[in-house]
């Protein structure tokens, strides 16, 4: 198994300059089904097995797909729709993701919240699933109402960087040599979640 690349979120918070943070946690449905789009990408590397990476932003409070990486077969990627007026460009020496769009901005109706976070500690990195926001140094906390939009943002750094120290104390985030088949399923699952719960 590999780590997965994670979604990007473009956000500002107390100031004017926005940073890409991970998007790392989410309450609720997914934010938006590929297929809904009409793509169906084809994963061609274990960082990515959805086969796309999304890219989400906030206009005017409002929570947007502002842009998506995905891979397609070859003969997707010369028919592969518009979304929200915008075409993919297509790029055959990429081998990760061979289709990108830019400035989609297509409106959400996501209702829930999203953990995003920036600054991975490094040795912290596992080699397997999305890293949760307790191995990030700056977390935000991002809530949604039904129609998208962004009703409260929390800085959640001070609870990661507790809850941090707790599981490194307790070394819970490894597997250890008495495992159980189990024990291992529900890692994996774990792994490749990004639900969590409130803080």
């Amino acid at each position: 198994m590999t780590a997965q690349i994670n979604d990007v979120f473009l956000y500002s918070s107390n100031s004017n300059n926005c940073s890409n943070y991970a998007l790392v946690g989410i309450t609720g449905n997914a934010i938006l089904e590929i297929s809904s789009l009409g793509l169906y990408p084809m994963p061609v590397c274990t960082a990515s097995w959805s086969g796309h990476r999304k890219y989400y932003s906030i206009i005017d409070s409002q929570l947007v797909l502002s842009g998506l990486d995905i891979n397609l077969g070859e003969s997707q990627a010369k028919t592969a729709p518009t979304i929200n007026g915008v075409s993919a460009t297509y790029d055959a020496d990429n081998l990760l993701f061979n289709s990108h769009y830019e400035g989609i901005n297509l409106r959400l109706t996501y209702s829930g919240k999203l953990l995003i976070a920036a600054g991975f500690i490094a040795e912290l990195y596992d080699h397997m699933g999305f890293h949760p926001s307790w191995k990030f140094k700056i977390v935000h906390e991002l809530e949604f109402v039904g129609d998208g939009r962004l009703i409260n943002g929390i800085d959640r750094s001070d609870e990661n960087a507790a809850l941090r120290q707790r599981i490194m104390l307790a070394d819970q985030h490894r597997l250890g040599d008495d495992a159980t088949i189990k024990d291992i399923e529900t890692y994996v699952t774990n792994s490749f979640s990004r639900s969590f719960a409130e803080l």
